[in-house]
């Protein structure tokens, strides 16, 4: 047929080419377009319900509804969370686009600026960072690994950590390394062909010769343009007019202008108010030789500014592969070899950056995590002690004696409070408990009895067990003032912080004071929010086991009843994604059976609109003909006949019946048993006989 020839076909669109560089720059900026939406998922909690709880777990028919267009990151706000946020329209979740994102950037930064480059170690982190995030520990493991092989292939880089360190120039001759060097930093900005013809005039790589370059060669000069494009431009223009100053002055006493003096340019850089810029005048600054004070030219400080910036960078990536080995150690619970790791990463971070720089936040909150774990595994080996000693006191002659005496007296208070009751009752007497029960509740006495330091304990080893809190504490404190000080009062992030401080109070067993922390951030996530979220609930529900700690009832029925009807909303907003509607009404359903045992059994106003409450929340959560909607309807029919409303009750138990009867069929015996309930009650309904 003629229309199906090839002049029928559509023209083919050639796709424009990209290089590795272009490539490189739409994969970040792809990479950030992706974490500005995880981190506000990750910081609001979204992550912890549903597919993001789980996400790489397999899923069913995981379909995005709506058109196809991606929600603009500008507008994306924890209050319009859709499921087109999650997804993509091939049902690929955030995390594993990032992770794909993450895999790509690793391949076209090698392409672009080589395999041991200082942007190819950051790409090996990233990915393992996006690793981590996602919950896949051993892969993030094995590529922080790959990273830190890189960082050490190059000898001698992080000989000093110190911004202010001695230079690490092999020879204060020369601001040139050598060609052997330069051959390695060219590989890295695409002049290569320019250094490997200069192989045999490795020494003409003076002063004379890189003026020459700078002057005649199009490729030194595009060399040098890429690494003035690699700075800042602050540093960049702290540069030139450090260059320019200098070259003022010697042209005012008749010199060679091209030429200045390593010490005249590193004294102007030092007296700047940037770390970057006198980072680079500690790096270029060299004691006079025989010959004189050392001369450099233009080429060669930009050079050096560039080596000195990428062996920060090296430094600080060297921090960030202890960081995820001491993060990984802890997830496998080596608290001792994390704990080792993550100092000499807080060690070394703090030199490059300080120890008041907002990129030792991450830092400190694993040096603080590791410290909580520390404590309490602490604990749990004085408690393994403290009981083996017990047991081997309950086998001395004085432990046998205190156990046959400690059993003499319950018998006793058994017998006499038996004897009153049936006195008073008229009733036979209470049957004495056995040899075995009695034994058991007088070691339980006397263990009680040892463990606040009676007979037969040991010294408590509170002293070294509480210096790991302390210092978490400290720690806690110092990230929540870096993160006021960066993001403000009413941030999420300062709201994660007021939590880590609740964490480490209940840990130091001062739980107002952790009441304090929760309420703040509780606050500060509704404030930053603009509304409840899911990190609000889950720390609403968190504190109101403290206030069923402290003994106040109202306050942790009030606080379960705010966050089950968070999460009741939660699950009727995601009734396209089946993971996150689900574990939203889980969570409702827990924090309303929570409120019902505080109240217990007590005539209570709200009570029976808690039972509809979680009736409904198990209907949107798992559906209207579940299991879970099924036993809700059970809960709420037997407390609506124990209060008289005989006519509600007998019609939750009539479909709850009908459910059930459907899921198991009409012999089982859940099925039998719930249909003669209804009939047992349709029938004293009949006869006017109450329901109980």
């Amino acid at each position: 047929m003629a229309s199906d020839g090839p002049s029928a076909m559509p023209p083919s669109t050639t796709l424009p080419f990209k290089s590795a560089y272009e490539r490189y720059v739409d994969t970040v900026s792809e990479i950030t377009s992706l974490n500005i939406q995880l981190a506000m998922l990750e910081t609001c909690s979204h992550t912890k319900l549903g597919e993001f709880a789980r996400p790489f777990s397999v899923r069913f028919g995981c379909k995005t509804t709506g058109g196809g267009s991606h929600p603009p990151v500008a507008h994306l706000t924890p209050r319009t969370v859709s499921i087109d946020h999650l997804y993509d329209d091939n049902g690929v979740n955030l995390y594993e686009r990032f992770l794909r994102s993450h895999m790509r950037l690793v391949a076209v930064t090698k392409l672009a600026f080589g395999p041991t480059s200082v942007e190819c170690i950051g790409a090996e982190l990233a990915l393992a960072e996006s690793y981590m995030r996602a919950g896949l520990w051993k892969q993030c493991h094995d590529h922080a690994r790959v990273a830190e092989d890189i960082l050490n292939e190059d000898d001698g880089v992080l000989n000093s950590l110190s911004p202010g360190g001695s230079s690490p120039l092999k020879s204060p001759s020369s601001m040139v390394k050598g060609h052997a060097s330069r051959t390695t930093d060219a590989q890295l900005h695409h002049a290569r062909a320019l250094f490997s013809k200069m192989g045999a005039a490795a020494g003409l790589f003076g002063s004379m010769y890189d003026r020459y370059l700078h002057t005649q060669d199009a490729s030194f000069q595009s060399y040098l343009r890429h690494l003035e494009r690699t700075m800042q431009p602050e540093v960049l223009a702290a540069l030139t007019t450090a260059f320019q100053s200098v070259q003022t002055s010697l042209d005012e006493i008749n010199t060679t202008s091209h030429l200045v003096s390593s010490g005249s340019i590193s004294d102007v850089l030092l007296t700047h108010n940037s770390a970057d810029v006198q980072r680079i005048g500690h790096y270029v600054k060299s004691p006079p030789t025989a010959q004189g004070a050392l001369q450099i030219t233009w080429p060669e400080l930009v050079e050096a500014a560039s080596r000195a910036t990428t062996n920060a960078a090296r430094a600080g990536m060297q921090c960030k592969t202890l960081l995820l080995h001491g993060r990984y150690h802890m997830k496998r619970g080596q608290v001792d070899d994390a704990i080792l790791w993550l100092r000499r990463a807080v060690a070394g971070q703090v030199v490059v950056v300080g120890r008041d720089n907002h990129d030792m936040v991450d830092y400190f909150v694993a040096m603080a995590d590791a410290l909580c774990l520390k404590h309490t595994q602490s604990l749990q080996v004085a408690k393994d002690a403290h009981d083996q000693s017990f047991d081997k006191w309950c086998l001395s002659e004085e432990g046998v004696a205190a156990c046959r005496n400690e059993a003499l007296h319950i018998l006793e208070d058994i017998h006499q409070s038996s004897r009153a009751k049936s006195f008073m009752q008229k009733q036979k007497t209470i049957k004495l408990p056995s040899k075995k029960e009695v034994e058991a509740l007088a070691r339980q006495n006397l263990r009680d009895h040892h463990q606040h330091g009676g007979v037969g304990s040991n010294s408590h080893p509170a002293t070294s067990i509480s210096a790991f809190l302390d210092e978490a504490t400290e720690l806690y404190v110092h990230v929540w003032t870096l993160e006021e000080q960066h993001y403000g009062r009413q941030d999420a992030n300062t709201a994660i912080a007021y939590a880590g401080l609740g964490n480490v109070y209940i840990l130091r067993n001062e739980p107002n004071e952790a009441v304090g922390y929760y309420t703040k951030a509780i606050d500060t996530f509704e404030a930053a929010c603009d509304g409840a979220v899911p990190a609000s609930a889950f720390l609403r529900m968190h504190l109101a086991k403290v206030h069923m700690y402290l003994q106040r009832k109202v306050d942790a029925m009030t606080l379960l009843h705010e966050a089950a009807t968070f999460f009741k909303s939660h699950a009727s907003q995601f009734l396209d994604s089946e993971t996150t509607r689900r574990d939203a009404a889980a969570n409702a359903i827990d924090a309303w059976r929570g409120w019902l045992q505080l109240a217990n059994g007590d005539a209570h106003v709200d009570t029976p609109s808690i039972y509809r409450n979680m009736a409904e929340a198990a209907e949107i959560g798992y559906g209207e003909f579940s299991v879970e909607a099924a036993d809700a309807m059970v809960a709420e029919g037997h407390y609506l006949l124990n209060v008289g409303n005989t006519d509600k009750g007998e019609e939750a138990l009539t479909a709850a019946s009908y459910i059930m009867e459907i899921h198991y069929g009409i012999h089982d015996k859940r099925v039998r048993k719930l249909r003669q309930e209804v009939v047992s009650v349709g029938a004293k309904r009949k006869q006017g006989e109450p329901s109980s």
